[in-house]
């Protein structure tokens, strides 16, 4: 398949997905009670949105045009409700916030892998894209052990 050169609409998407799990690992950490599992949420909430800076601050010379101020998706909006219901229903909250935490991962996964074999960035940006990925892969495994480690 052919790669698509320089798909910088591309990485404006990357900058959202980012926005999107910030504002997911925050609503996600003020669900939570657990002191420990809050502070590693919003460590992870930090994380992404330096992720969405870095990605912004590479591309913004090349696209004048290019939305890097991006609020987040709609699904991500009822993604962040969907927490909030079943927070309140659930009896095991912190797992369900975790479970609800490594879906939305999961999903960003799959955009970043889906984007580095289709498209060909810049030398910069194919480097900071692949170590994003790999730390979001870190953070899902992260917290699939925690997962595990809640009875």
């Amino acid at each position: 398949m052919k790669k698509e050169l320089y798909p910088f609409r591309k990485i404006s998407s990357l900058i959202e997905i980012n926005f999107d799990a910030y504002q997911g690992f925050m609503k996600a950490a003020e669900n939570t009670d657990d002191k420990i599992l809050q502070s590693n949420l919003l460590d992870i909430a930090m994380q992404r949105l330096e992720f969405a800076h870095q990605l912004s601050k590479n591309i913004e010379n090349y696209d004048s045009y290019l939305d890097t101020k991006s609020k987040g998706s709609v699904k991500a909006s009822f993604h962040r409700i969907w927490i909030d219901l079943i927070t309140m229903i659930s009896s095991e909250k912190d797992k369900a916030i975790l479970q609800e935490c490594i879906r939305g991962l999961q999903t960003g996964i799959i955009k970043y892998e889906e984007y580095l074999e289709k498209f060909t960035f810049s030398a910069v940006l194919t480097c900071i894209i692949e170590n994003q990925l790999k730390e979001i892969k870190a953070i899902f495994e992260k917290l699939t052990k925690l997962e595990d480690a809640i009875k």
